[in-house]
């Protein structure tokens, strides 16, 4: 794997790696560590995708490394409670989803759904903020305290999903926030999620999607919000 990792890191790849246990990121870790030499990772953006299962001491290397962590917002939900804690066991359950503390760490972390997956499941990025900030599923069930202990703020979540993203890949002066000359993609939605209560995020309707400044999507009857735009920048 070292050398699988060096070989793409020479050849000018920007190389991430899938880990779920604790074993899987030492192995990714190592095969970073060994590919950059010495350089900063700020010039390559390797990057961990998941961080599932992660231990104090892998928190520390990836900040020191300053590697990026990939993680699902919608993941480690009230859903997921009985499978890991009877999986991993108490002395080991809290490991799992650590969003919280590698943002408190300083490790760069991009958000995603990880979607498509499983039978073609469809991400919604604001389903995705609601389990972020609460980390309750669809069964609605209470999450576990530590669960809670890793939950994030909205402010958090919509960075995490748009400009970290577009900085993770190179493509923050394009992308990632609403900036005069950046590309114009964009929604409007029916509801501020920074003002409303958790709950509501699951109701909040997108009226308009532009991408390029070009209207991809306009909700029914909400045809004033969506200009026939053509493809811009501004």
């Amino acid at each position: 794997m070292n050398q699988a990792v060096a070989d793409a890191h020479a050849a000018g790849f920007q190389v991430a790696a899938h880990t779920c246990g604790d074993a899987a990121l030492d192995m990714v870790m190592n095969a970073y560590q060994a590919a950059l030499a010495g350089e900063s990772n700020e010039d390559y953006h390797l990057r961990v995708e998941h961080v599932m299962i992660m231990r104090d001491d892998q928190l520390q290397r990836m900040a020191q490394l300053h590697l990026f962590a990939s993680v699902q917002l919608d993941f480690f939900n009230s859903d997921w409670r009985e499978e890991f804690e009877s999986t991993l066991g108490p002395a080991r359950v809290a490991w799992v989803g650590r969003w919280r503390d590698l943002l408190d760490a300083g490790v760069p972390v991009i958000g995603s759904t990880d979607a498509p997956y499983g039978y073609g499941k469809i991400g919604s990025p604001l389903k995705a903020i609601y389990q972020a900030i609460t980390r309750v599923g669809d069964s609605g069930d209470p999450p576990a305290d530590w669960m809670l202990s890793q939950t994030l703020t909205v402010d958090q979540s919509i960075d995490m999903l748009t400009l970290r993203g577009a900085y993770a890949t190179f493509q923050d002066p394009i992308k990632g926030s609403l900036t005069a000359g950046k590309l114009a993609d964009l929604v409007i939605l029916s509801a501020d999620p920074q003002s409303i209560p958790p709950q509501q995020l699951l109701t909040t309707d997108v009226w308009l999607t532009m991408v390029g400044g070009q209207t991809r999507y306009c909700a029914p009857g909400r045809q004033a919000f969506c200009p026939a735009a053509e493809p811009s920048t501004g």
